[in-house]
C-alpha cells in the first residue's frame, strides 16, 4: 500500500498486515490525498475513508474496477495506448531502467507484443529503415534518437503500422515534436518520470 502526502509525491509504503486503525493513523498524520492499495485491502480502507477527509482519491492495482476506486491498470494503458493487438517498441538500452517499465511492464500489463531490435549502438538510420519493415505501432525512445532521427529526410520513411510515438528520459525540444509530426504525421507524447 502507498499513500501519496501533500507537498507533491511523497511515498508512504505499507505493509499488507496494516489495520484499519493504522491505515487512518497514516492517512490523518500524513494529509495523504491518495492512497494505492490492492483488492484484499480496499473494503479495509472503505471502511475508514470518511474519516480521512484529506483523502481526496483511491486508487486499486486490481484486474478488474472497483466502484469509486481509481484503476491503476486503466490510468496506465493510456501513457502508452496499448492494446493486445499492437506492436510496441522501445528503444531504450537495456541498462536502463527505462528498458524494464516501457519494454517490460507496461507493454505486458496491457497484453500487448513486445518488438526487440539488437543494435550494438543507436543507430537512426536503422532504427528509420526498422520503423518501416516491421508492424510496429507503438514506439517509444529517449529525445535524443528523435533528435537524431528528423536530421534525416524523413519524407523517404513511410511507417504504414506506426499510430502512436512516445518520448521520455529528458526534455525534447518542441522543434523536434513539430518537425516529427509535420513529416510523419504523428505527436510524440512526452512522459516524464522519477529517474528525470
Amino acid at each position: 500500500m502507498i499513500m501519496i502526502s501533500i507537498t507533491g509525491l511523497i511515498l508512504i509504503p505499507g505493509t499488507t498486515q496494516l489495520t484499519a486503525k493504522d491505515i487512518l493513523h497514516r492517512l490523518q498524520t500524513s494529509d495523504a490525498k491518495c492512497i494505492i492499495t490492492h483488492d484484499a485491502l480496499a473494503p479495509v480502507v472503505d471502511s475508514i475513508a470518511a474519516q480521512a477527509p484529506c483523502m481526496k482519491n483511491k486508487m486499486v492495482v486490481s484486474g478488474s474496477p472497483r466502484e469509486g476506486w481509481l484503476s491503476f491498470q486503466e490510468l496506465f494503458q493510456y501513457w502508452l495506448d496499448l492494446l493486445p493487438s499492437d506492436v510496441f517498441w522501445n528503444a531504450s538500452d537495456t541498462g536502463w531502467a527505462k528498458s524494464a517499465w516501457s519494454s517490460v511492464f507496461s507493454p505486458w500489463i496491457q497484453g500487448s507484443c513486445v518488438f526487440a531490435h539488437g543494435m550494438p549502438r543507436f543507430d537512426a538510420e536503422v532504427i528509420l529503415e526498422t520503423l518501416v519493415k516491421y508492424p510496429v505501432t507503438t514506439f517509444c525512445s529517449a529525445p535524443t534518437l528523435y533528435r537524431m532521427m528528423v536530421l534525416h529526410n524523413l519524407d523517404s520513411y513511410k511507417f504504414k503500422s506506426l499510430k502512436h510515438c512516445i518520448s521520455a528520459g529528458e526534455p525534447i525540444n518542441p522543434q523536434v515534436m513539430e518537425q516529427w509530426k509535420a513529416t510523419t504525421g504523428l505527436d510524440i507524447y512526452e512522459g516524464y518520470g522519477q529517474t528525470e
